[in-house]
């Protein structure tokens, strides 16, 4: 349906994906040149028939796995933890050691950071097999429910969407369930490991934490401007695949009738043109997701260019140390890297 035409754009209501902004070459590819003109008569009124599904509704009945997810969340933790303690042995090495050319005290510290990092192996090899047993049980537990849920909507439902629109629904259980558990458990600790270094900056130097803090609300800002267009690439990549799903089903399917008639040419060239429109989908959203990388990358680099310049100056004036300057950008790497996948997760999130 036809909402609004401008000088560079013209704006449609897809059913199938929602609103879509196309340019006028994009329209004219596969406009018809017929068009219809509906007027709303005085009972009109919009209606959203939209339903949302809450986290609880979705994830289903989990009896059982929230001390297994408790027990992952203190692994985890932990870990963060040590992660967090390493920046500041090695500021003890450079600044204590080696101002003072005391070999006992860098014994003790060499001996500490085997300890962190012996220690941060065992938890991190027993958080793997938690995420190992947790997603084997909890996927054939959620693809269960959704599958007795797929056989008991009306029939209602199957008439009014395609084979592969089913199949493609039905595979995004796994992907949702990755996001909304294993991610999710990381993106809460990305949150609280980011909370503690940006605090542990601030001790540091409030200036080069509001440079950090600077940078990372700049990529949000990105993510966030962006996030219209790449949610309607990736309904229109879902839509177009699940469209060359069914073909290729159906095609499989109907063999017979196409070998008898000698449709054979027909039919590949239909397939092969739903799979160029996937492909050329696709490569799209996969430049916009090249171009989110680079910005996060140049975002990184400016903002740890940027703690090197300022630190180096307070490091002239005598404010700073260097092993200050090398635990700072250590932990300055630290919680770009955690925000960064935090707000990756919450743009998922909101995908779904």
């Amino acid at each position: 349906m036809l909402r609004r035409a401008t000088a560079r754009e013209v704006v449609i209501h897809d059913p199938a994906v929602g609103v879509r902004h196309l340019s006028y070459p994009e329209v004219s590819r596969d406009f018809t040149g017929c068009a219809l003109e509906f007027d709303p008569s005085t009972d009109f009124s919009p209606a959203d028939e939209r339903r949302k599904v809450s986290i609880r509704k979705l994830m289903g009945k989990l009896d059982g796995w929230w001390q297994a997810f408790g027990l992952l969340f203190a692994m985890s933790l932990a870990v963060e933890l040590l992660v967090l303690a390493m920046p500041r042995l090695n500021q003890f090495m450079i600044d204590d050691v080696l101002m003072s050319n005391d070999a006992s005290l860098r014994n003790v510290i060499m001996l500490g950071l085997l300890l962190l990092i012996f220690t941060q192996g065992a938890l991190l090899h027993m958080r793997g097999i938690t995420i190992l047993y947790l997603t084997t049980r909890l996927n054939l537990q959620w693809v269960g429910d959704v599958f007795g849920r797929l056989v008991r909507l009306p029939m209602s439902w199957f008439e009014t969407r395609q084979l592969g629109d089913v199949l493609s629904r039905f595979g995004s259980a796994g992907p949702i369930q990755d996001l909304l558990t294993t991610r999710a458990v990381g993106a809460v600790l990305d949150g609280i490991t980011a909370i503690l270094t940006m605090l542990v900056m601030i001790l540091y130097s409030p200036l080069l934490a509001g440079v950090v803090g600077a940078t990372v609300l700049l990529y949000a800002i990105v993510r966030a401007v962006s996030y219209r267009p790449l949610h309607t690439a990736n309904l229109e990549g879902l839509t177009l695949a699940a469209r060359e799903q069914t073909c290729l089903m159906e095609t499989i399917r109907s063999i017979g009738p196409i070998k008898l008639f000698g449709r054979e040419p027909d039919r590949r060239a239909h397939w092969l043109t739903m799979k160029t429109a996937t492909i050329n989908r696709n490569v799209r959203t996969q430049l916009m997701g090249l171009w989110f990388g680079n910005i996060n990358m140049m975002i990184g680099a400016i903002s740890a260019a940027l703690v090197l310049w300022l630190g180096a100056g307070l490091i002239m004036r005598g404010s700073f140390t260097v092993g200050m300057l090398i635990a700072l950008t250590v932990y300055s790497g630290m919680f770009t890297a955690r925000m960064s996948t935090l707000i990756n997760v919450f743009i998922d999130f909101k995908m779904l």
